[in-house]
């Protein structure tokens, strides 16, 4: 008689309080992760993670009964860990057809803009005019940053014509002058806000073809990046259920839109795929 008082005490304790934890999945099992990507994800007082990608991300959880840290984690290992490990999600992967199968897309968060690609050139080879010259050369990119996951939605495909690499920005030799460690790179990959600052105190204004520099076609700007709350493909069952039950329900009533425009100011472009 003892055993059911207590069990009816834990519900009626859950009720009143938190919302209680998903099926079959406690709060300890799993692990929620996140790439740094500003202003949608950043570091607020305290050193805690917030943004609108990590407010949008709590709340369906929070509505799903599940409570969790978000953890920062560079985008390789967040990938990896979301591909191979059980119960893992992840804020802010841009959703593309190559990846469409290897993860549950639990909800859109934001769109981020296109990045303004700038692209180093290697040996003086001609500035591709179109995405399909440009998916004739090997391109090198940092793994996390726009400019690799643009790269990505663009249809490039990893070690073909796309290869990760850590670039570190040269310090005096720019263009045809630089040495290239890593023989897969034709084209260094980046953004100009990326290293705007450091080249212009080394008297570079703008992409400047003389540098060995040139911004990507014009077609290489259209749309946006289309971020996600995913969920690795070994997600407990009923939990992921419990997700993507709420995540619909607060799309639809409004309320993530309404986090994203009210609550963090950002545009109609930037919220567009949370509309109800």
């Amino acid at each position: 008689m003892s055993i059911v008082r207590d069990f009816f005490r834990r519900i009626a304790a859950c009720a009143a309080a938190a919302p209680c934890l998903a099926p079959g999945l406690q709060a300890s099992e799993f692990s929620l992760f996140s790439l740094y990507w500003s202003p949608y994800v950043t570091i607020e007082k305290h050193d805690r993670i917030g943004g609108v990608g990590v407010a949008l991300s709590e709340r369906i959880l929070k509505d799903a009964g599940l409570d969790a840290q978000v953890t920062f984690q560079p985008w390789a290992r967040s990938y990896k860990m979301a591909q191979l490990g059980k119960n893992v999600l992840v804020i802010g992967l841009s959703r593309t057809p190559a990846r469409e199968a290897l993860f549950n897309w639990i909800s859109p968060l934001f769109v981020a803009p296109p990045p303004t690609l700038v692209f180093e050139r290697s040996r003086r080879l001609p500035a591709p005019k179109t995405i399909a010259e440009m998916q004739q050369y090997r391109f090198c990119a940092t793994p996390g940053t726009l400019a690799y996951d643009r790269l990505l939605a663009l249809g490039f495909e990893l070690d073909r014509n796309l290869f990760e690499y850590q670039v570190v920005l040269p310090g005096k030799r720019l263009g045809a002058d630089l040495t290239f460690i890593d023989e897969r790179c034709q084209f260094i990959a980046t953004q100009w806000k990326a290293m705007e600052a450091r080249l212009r105190r080394l008297g570079v204004a703008h992409p400047d073809e003389r540098y060995g520099f040139y911004r990507a076609p014009e077609s290489a700007f259209e749309g946006g990046l289309d971020s996600w709350l995913v969920a690795s493909k070994d997600f407990d069952p009923k939990a992921l259920a419990a997700l993507m039950d709420h995540a619909h329900r607060l799309k639809q009533s409004g309320e993530l839109q309404m986090i994203c425009k009210h609550q963090f100011g950002f545009d109609d472009k930037t919220c567009r795929t949370l509309q109800p």
